[in-house]
């Protein structure tokens, strides 16, 4: 799946060439959940669970972090290569690095990760707000 967020018929489309479609709402939801960082996420948040329990938060924080750092990365890397291979639009993704890096977050947070070790946390409340995010995200206009 593209990473791109497509707002507007592009020159390349409007000179003759096949036009790609615009991303809906439902689209630019898809689109902004960096699934592979999650992935990566959930797999050293298990790991984490393997080590001591004095160190098991710290790892926990640490793998959070290093998806922070990641998504942007990997989104932007992925959507440029995208950009080269279909000859599109060049310009800095904004929507997608930010609204895919918000969008990890609110995963951590739903799935627990670090904060279910927070006396405040509950699982309830994680859901409610990656609902919440999941469903006005789509409709956040272009940067």
């Amino acid at each position: 799946m593209s990473r791109r967020v497509v707002w507007k018929v592009s020159h390349a489309a409007a000179a003759g060439a096949q036009p790609e479609k615009t991303s809906d709402t439902l689209d630019k939801i898809a689109e902004y959940i960096p699934g592979e960082i999650i992935a990566l996420w959930a797999a050293l948040a298990a790991a984490a669970q393997l080590a001591p329990s004095e160190s098991h938060l710290v790892l926990l924080w640490v793998a959070a972090g290093v998806g922070l750092v990641l998504t942007p990365l990997y989104v932007y890397a992925r959507i440029k290569k995208e950009d080269k291979d279909l000859n599109r639009d060049k310009s800095f993704p904004y929507n997608e690095v930010i609204l895919s890096t918000v969008s990890f977050a609110f995963w951590v947070f739903a799935i627990g990760g670090p904060f279910a070790k927070l006396d405040w946390y509950h699982t309830a409340y994680g859901s409610f707000a990656l609902l919440i995010w999941s469903a006005i995200s789509g409709f956040i206009p272009k940067l």
